[in-house]
């Protein structure tokens, strides 16, 4: 399965429209307005990667990792079991999805888990 190379194109594999796949953060604080449409776009992301199939409540869950020492970038795949019956978005079938999300959309994970000075 083709794996998305942007945001436009995960939204076209999902069939959603761009125009309006994504929140109005108009009236949010502005320092919020870059983190929630970053985590929405991983959100969508995520789904088109998986291509709707998501690890099952006793199946290998694999996410990917990141390192801010210096600079913010991918570090590796980790993965673990769940016994739940809960899912989450942002986690991974397989070692190689984690990896290309990881690898090839840095820049909004650093959007959502790091605060920048202002």
């Amino acid at each position: 399965m083709k794996k998305p190379d942007s945001f436009e194109q995960a939204c076209e594999m999902q069939g959603y429209d761009q125009a309006t796949a994504l929140p109005d953060v108009s009236k949010m604080p502005e320092h919020l307005q870059a983190y929630t449409l970053a985590a929405n776009k991983r959100l969508i992301i995520a789904e088109a990667i998986k291509g709707g199939k998501h690890p099952g409540p006793k199946d290998r869950h694999w996410f990917p990792v990141f390192n801010s020492l210096g600079a913010f970038v991918f570090s590796g795949t980790d993965s673990s079991y769940t016994f739940t019956t809960l899912g989450a978005r942002l986690d991974f079938n397989t070692e190689t999805e984690s990896d290309f999300f990881g690898e090839n959309f840095a820049d909004l994970h650093e959007a959502v888990m790091v605060i920048k000075e202002q």
